[in-house]
């Protein structure tokens, strides 16, 4: 049995970060008035993964994991306002009418990543608070 899910949720929320730079279509020649996009959103992305990264690594001092998810959080909100701002501006915002679109996975995925670091976040300040309640025990 996974005794820190949390490490699970951190791996998780990284793939789905890099999905979004590896399948979308980040790779595309961006238009001249969002030319800022591609750089942007990947640069973004990329911040927001790396961070996830170091946050599985800070296992030991639960305090400072913490406070590194909710920075990744923050960055992966940074993340899709970027990617919903360049869609946006290139008129390639994916409507409810159309019934399969390339660009939801765009919007999606960044999304999934953010409620995977909420729940690492949940996990750690469980692990947290059992730890002060063992404390307070001994």
């Amino acid at each position: 049995m996974i005794q820190r899910i949390q490490s699970v949720y951190l791996i998780l929320g990284v793939l789905a970060l890099a999905a979004v730079v590896l399948l979308g279509d980040l790779g595309r020649p961006a238009h001249e008035p969002v030319a800022w996009f591609v750089p942007g959103a990947t640069v973004a992305l990329c911040l927001s993964a790396l961070l996830g990264l170091v946050a599985l690594f800070l296992f030991k001092t639960r305090d400072r994991q913490r406070r590194i998810i909710v920075l990744t959080q923050y960055a992966t909100l940074v993340c899709m306002a970027v990617i919903l701002a360049g869609l946006s501006a290139a008129g390639t915002l994916p409507t409810t009418r159309v019934a399969v679109s390339a660009n939801w996975e765009l919007l999606a995925l960044p999304l999934v990543a953010y409620v995977l670091f909420w729940l690492a976040r949940r996990g750690v300040d469980a692990d947290i608070k059992l730890l002060k309640s063992v404390d307070r025990l001994r």
